[in-house]
C-alpha cells in the first residue's frame, strides 16, 4: 500500500512539471513595462503614415520591418518655384503607389507640359524619391526631373535636378507648396487653382475669350471676362459667389436678367450663361470651356471654307508666300458666287465682322492650278496675285468689280 502511494506521488509530480514546461514555452516571460513602451508593428506603420502624409493599407502593415510602405491612395501636391534660380514654374504632382504623374508650366509661357514617372517613398527618413519624365504631344521625352519630396515637413518641398532629354544639360530646381494649395488624398477632389488667366479652347484669330480670375477667397472670386468676335468686343467684370464645395461660382448682373456660371471640370473651367441676353455687355456672346494655356489656333483657308483640299491650299500658299496670313486674317465670313466669265471658276470673297477695309477675294479653277486673288493691305493698297501669265497686269472682271465697289480709291499693287 505504501509503494502504491509513493508511485502516485511521483506520477503527480511528473505531470505537474510537464504542464508547467508547456505553459512556459507558449508564454515567454516578458517585462510588462518594456511591453507597454514598445510600439507594435501595427502602431509603427500607422505612425509612419501620419508623418509622411501617406495612407497605410493592410498589405503595407504586413510588410517586413525596415521596408518602405508604398502609397496606395493618390497624394496631390500643388507646387511652385524656380529652375536654376531664374525660370519660374508651377507643378501639379500626384503620387499613387510607385507611380507619379502630373504636369507643369513655365509661368511666363503658361503652356502645360505632361509629366510621368515613378515614386519611391522611405518613411524612415520621411522622403519620397521622385523621377519625372516630361513628355511632348507625341509622347517623346523632352526632359527629366529627379529629386526628393520631404514628406514629413508640414510644407513639403520637391528639390533636385532637371536635365534635358539626352542628359547633356542639368539645372537645380526647388519647388514648395503653393500658398493657396493643400495636399489632398484624392486627385479627383483636388481644389482647382482658380486664380490666373484662362483661355477658351476654340480661340482663333477672329473669335477669342480670355478669363482673368483674381482676389480669390473661400466664398468669392473677382473676374474679368473679355470676348472678341472680329471687330466687336465685350467685357464682363465683377464678383462671383462660390459654392460651399468650391467647385462652382455664380455671377448675377444687377443691370439685366443675366448670370454667368463657372464650373470646375477637372483641369478645365466651364462657363455658361443664363438669362435673357447673353451678349448685353457687347455684341459678342460669352461662355465656353477654358484652360490655363494658350489655346489659339490660327485657322487656314481650309478651316475658313475657302478651299476644299490641302492640295489647292498648298498651291495657293506657294503663290502668295508670306502674304498668306493677309488672307487668313481677312476672311472670317466668306461668300461664294459663280464667275460671270467662266463657268468653272470659283469666286470667294470674305471680310471681318465689324471691321471695314479688312477684306479679300480669291478666284481659282476646279483643280487649283490657276489662281487670281486680291487682299487689302494697310487699308490703302489692293495687293493682286495670279499665276496666269496673261493676267499679270490686269484684274479679272470679278476682282475689278469687287475693287470698284469697295476700294476704288486704293492703289493696285501687282505682286507677280
Amino acid at each position: 500500500m505504501l509503494r502504491l502511494r509513493t508511485y502516485g506521488v511521483v506520477l503527480l509530480a511528473c505531470l505537474t512539471f510537464m504542464i508547467s514546461a508547456c505553459s512556459s514555452s507558449e508564454n515567454p516571460a516578458t517585462d510588462p513595462k518594456e511591453s507597454a513602451d514598445k510600439p507594435t508593428t501595427q502602431q509603427t506603420a500607422d505612425d509612419a503614415s501620419v508623418e509622411t502624409g501617406t495612407p497605410t493599407s493592410a498589405k503595407e502593415q504586413q510588410q517586413p520591418e525596415g521596408s518602405a510602405p508604398s502609397i496606395t491612395k493618390p497624394v496631390v501636391y500643388q507646387l511652385e518655384g524656380l529652375i536654376d534660380d531664374k525660370y519660374a514654374i508651377e507643378m501639379k504632382l500626384a503620387i499613387e503607389g510607385s507611380a507619379a504623374t502630373g504636369s507643369y508650366f513655365y509661368t511666363k509661357y503658361n503652356q502645360t507640359i505632361v509629366l510621368k514617372g515613378t515614386a519611391r517613398p522611405d518613411s524612415e527618413i520621411g522622403q519620397i524619391a521622385v523621377t519625372l519624365d516630361e513628355l511632348d504631344e507625341s509622347g517623346q521625352r523632352t526632359g527629366r526631373f529627379s529629386g526628393t519630396i520631404n514628406s514629413k515637413d508640414p510644407s513639403p518641398t520637391f528639390a533636385g535636378n532637371w536635365s534635358n532629354a539626352d542628359g547633356t544639360k542639368a539645372m537645380p530646381f526647388v519647388l514648395s507648396r503653393k500658398a493657396s494649395s493643400r495636399v489632398t488624398r484624392d486627385e479627383h477632389t483636388a481644389p482647382l487653382a482658380w486664380s490666373g488667366t484662362w483661355n477658351r479652347l476654340d480661340n482663333n484669330q477672329f473669335e477669342s475669350q480670355s478669363l482673368a480670375i483674381t482676389e480669390l477667397t473661400d466664398t468669392t472670386l473677382k473676374f474679368d471676362l473679355d470676348a472678341q468676335d472680329g471687330g466687336r468686343a465685350g467685357i464682363i467684370g465683377g464678383t462671383a459667389i462660390r459654392s460651399k464645395d468650391g467647385k462652382t461660382a455664380m455671377f448675377s448682373s444687377t443691370e439685366a436678367n443675366f448670370k454667368l456660371i463657372f464650373k470646375q471640370q477637372g483641369e478645365q473651367l466651364n462657363v455658361t450663361t443664363d438669362g435673357e441676353d447673353a451678349s448685353y455687355y457687347g455684341t459678342v456672346v460669352f461662355g465656353g470651356t477654358f484652360e490655363k494655356r494658350d489655346t489659339t489656333k490660327n485657322l487656314d483657308l481650309i478651316d475658313l471654307h475657302v478651299f476644299s483640299s490641302a492640295k489647292i491650299n498648298k498651291s495657293f500658299k506657294a503663290l502668295v508666300g508670306n502674304d498668306y496670313s493677309l488672307f487668313t486674317s481677312s476672311m472670317q465670313v466668306v461668300s461664294s458666287e459663280p464667275s460671270v466669265d467662266e463657268e468653272h471658276i470659283h469666286v470667294i470673297s470674305g471680310d471681318v465682322m465689324g471691321l471695314s477695309g479688312v477684306e479679300a477675294i480669291i478666284m481659282y479653277d476646279e483643280d487649283g492650278s490657276s489662281f487670281w486673288a486680291a487682299v487689302i493691305e494697310d487699308e490703302e493698297h489692293v495687293n493682286y496675285y495670279t499665276n496666269v501669265r496673261s493676267d499679270y497686269n490686269k484684274l479679272p472682271a470679278p476682282i475689278e468689280k469687287w475693287r470698284r465697289e469697295r476700294h476704288k480709291d486704293d492703289d493696285v499693287v501687282f505682286k507677280n
